[in-house]
Parts: structure tokens; sequence; C-alpha cells
């Protein structure tokens, strides 16, 4: 059977959407996990099942060892030797030192291919009800440096509130150097939003709403901050409530990582430019 390109599958999700209300993919089981927190597995235990349950109960997934130690040497390649700021991806283009187009599509390429070697697009396929797409946009190898006390990066958001309500979506961030210690991590609370808060219009920022749901809602799931090694990814959601660089001891001059928002054809948001894995 000839399979689909892109315009087509983007063609036959935007028929889907005028017909049908919005599909949610696969549904979890029951919560299997044991005690509170964000659940850690190895990549060889990740199955549908237990990502749909992480992350529709729990918020998110930890992923041990899902990108293989020489696809991580090769992204981290892309990014250079030294610790100056620097975001690789299809549009966004480069922060420090120049990356030409070929650059770009060649990391693009091996990023892909480490999702394809550890077994991530079947897995999405099967969690989303259909083959994902990714997004120029929010496709990215990243170098951050330590972050000022005065520029501490995004405060609590769910990536939903920019995204759309008919979002259908899976985030892959995975460090390429540790983070968690000596280098920040995500801030996660660990547990299921239903919903989107409220969010003050064009910004990361929650409303004075969403500002007291997040209170109530850290007081009975405290922040967890994952400790991640290289290959080690955090697996969420659109709903997921999370902030970046929370604070903590940032003591190494910088981290690198990989970010890819991975979307069911159908569901792409309409401001983005979808390519193909």
């Amino acid at each position: 059977m000839r399979r689909r390109n892109l315009a087509e599958r983007l063609a036959a999700g935007a028929a889907r959407v005028a017909s049908a209300p919005a599909s949610r993919g696969y549904v979890a089981p029951e919560d299997p996990f044991v005690g509170d927190g964000l659940p850690e597995l190895d990549a060889t235990l990740l199955s549908t099942d237990v990502l749909a349950a992480g992350i529709q109960h729990r918020g998110a997934v930890v992923v041990r060892s899902m990108l293989r130690h020489r696809h991580v040497d090769r992204l981290r390649d892309h990014l250079g030797h030294e610790p100056r700021p620097i975001v690789v991806g299809p549009r966004r283009g480069h922060a420090g030192p120049a990356v030409d187009r070929t650059a770009v599509t060649t990391a693009m390429n091996d990023l892909f291919a480490a999702y394809g070697d550890a077994g991530l697009p079947e897995l999405v396929t099967e969690y989303l009800g259909d083959r994902p797409v990714a997004v120029k946009s929010r496709t990215l190898l990243k170098r951050n440096p330590r972050p000022r006390p005065s520029s501490p990066g995004l405060g609590w958001h769910q990536d939903g509130a920019f995204f759309g309500g008919r979002c259908h979506a899976l985030n892959v961030w995975t460090a390429l150097t540790p983070c968690g210690l000596d280098r920040s991590s995500l801030g996660i609370v660990p547990t299921r939003v239903p919903r989107v808060l409220g969010h003050k219009p064009g910004t990361y920022n929650l409303n004075a709403d969403g500002r007291r749901q997040l209170k109530g809602l850290l007081t009975r799931h405290p922040m967890e901050v994952p400790v991640l090694e290289p290959g080690d990814a955090l697996l969420f959601d659109e709903l997921t409530l999370h902030r970046t660089s929370p604070p903590g001891t940032n003591t190494a001059p910088f981290r690198d990582v990989a970010i890819t928002w991975l979307f069911a054809p159908d569901r792409v948001p309409g401001h983005t430019t979808p390519i193909d894995l």
C-alpha cells in the first residue's frame, strides 16, 4: 500500500476535524504506579499503556536511556564545544555561532534518526491515534547557558494555552548533558491537570485564577525536578504544568537538550509549519 505523503495526511486530518469531535487518542488504563510522583522506567519497559498512564494520571513520564549514547554524542556535536548559547532548528535559526541551512537539516535528520532507533514513531503513532508529525518551530537542539538569578526562565505554564484547544500532542524533552543537579532540569507538577488553566493573553504567564489553581495543585502535589543523565527523557503533553530552569543549584556553565513536540496530523496548531518524521 502506498504511504500517504505529509500533505495528504494533513488534508485527511483537516477533514476529520471538520466532520467529527476531537479524539483524545489512546485512553490510559487505571494508574498502575505505586506511590506518588512521576513514574520512572527504563526505555526497554516503555509501552503505550505505560506512556498513557504516566501522562494521563501523573502528568509526565521519566524514561531512562531513551536515546543511545552514540546518538547523544552525535547530537551534541551539532552544538559544538564552546559553552555559549545556541539553538538549532529548522526555522528558529541560531543564537550565537552561525548555523547554515544544510547543517540544520543534517541535525534534524540525526535527531529523527535517534527517535527512530528508540522506536518513538511507532509508540507515538499508537498513542496519538495516527502517525505523528513535528513542527518546525518546536523541533530544537538547544544549548542553554547557566540562568542568571534575574532571568530564571519561563514560569509555570501549559503549552496547550498556545497550541489551541483542539491540540493533541506529546513533548519529547531529552537531556544531552546531565540535568537536575548542577544544571537545570524542568519543574513538573506531578499530576494530571484536565484543562488549560487561565493564562494572560499572548504570554506564558498564568493569570490570577490560574495562579490560584496552581497553588492548590502544588499543595497537594509538590513540584518535582527530575535528575536526568544524557539520553534520559521527559515525556509529557500540552496539559502538563511545568516550568523551565526551576530554582536550584546551577553551577555548570550550560546544559544541552533536544526538544520535539509531536502532533496528531489532525491537531497540528494552525500557526505552525509541519514536518514529517
